[in-house]
């Protein structure tokens, strides 16, 4: 017997999908499946785990669904080759798991677009990534300086793309200091040593 004052969830089985719902709140949505014994996993699902063993992800079946769905796209793959290449297999993938992580409370299509800018820039690493997803999101946009006039500019110093790091933004963001500065009239008396006295030595 259910306890009372415990509501337990509904589910709706339509043609296409299953709902489930918590009274009227919906907190399940997923792909109903057609063929017997099949199953769908969601990569979301299992990004802690392969969090802490990166080996396992690139040949998760998570992973091959995600790509099959659209959900894991070139982008996700380009930036992927990038990172394991500049840090190294196991932390470059941890790279990748920390972006995908950015899913749970972004939308996707800002993620894309904050990988592939941070590609383009050459910044690989989840902070990059997260800091232009929200660009992408707040709809900012984003001038390079002029590039001196004076001397040509050799094409080894061109570059892809720019990009902000987090911490510079996040510094760049902060409000205002309205605080008066601190007094340090109090301390002028440690400045002024009294002389010694006859019977005192020096050092005491």
């Amino acid at each position: 017997m259910p306890a009372i004052g415990v509501q337990p969830f509904l589910e709706r089985l339509h043609a296409n999908d299953l709902v489930v719902y918590d009274g009227r709140t919906v907190v399940a949505h997923r792909e109903r499946l057609s063929g017997r014994g099949e199953s769908r996993l969601v990569l979301d699902h299992y990004l802690e785990a392969l969090l802490r063993k990166p080996g396992a992800f690139p040949g998760a079946t998570a992973l091959e669904q995600a790509k099959a769905a659209g959900k894991f796209t070139p982008v996700h793959e380009a930036w992927w080759t990038a990172a394991c290449a500049a840090h190294g297999e196991a932390a470059g993938t941890r790279a990748l798991i920390e972006v995908l992580l950015l899913g749970r409370h972004m939308e996707h299509e800002h993620v894309v677009a904050g990988l592939a800018a941070a590609h383009r820039a050459g910044a690989l690493t989840a902070d990059a990534v997260a800091l232009e997803a929200r660009k992408a999101a707040e709809g900012e946009t984003f001038t390079e300086p002029a590039k001196p006039t004076a001397r040509p500019v050799p094409p080894h110093e061109e570059t892809g793309g720019t990009v902000t790091f987090l911490s510079d933004w996040k510094l760049s963001h902060l409000p205002p200091d309205t605080r008066p500065l601190p007094s340090v009239a109090h301390c002028d008396q440690l400045l002024h040593r009294h002389g010694r006295t006859a019977g005192e030595k020096e050092g005491s």
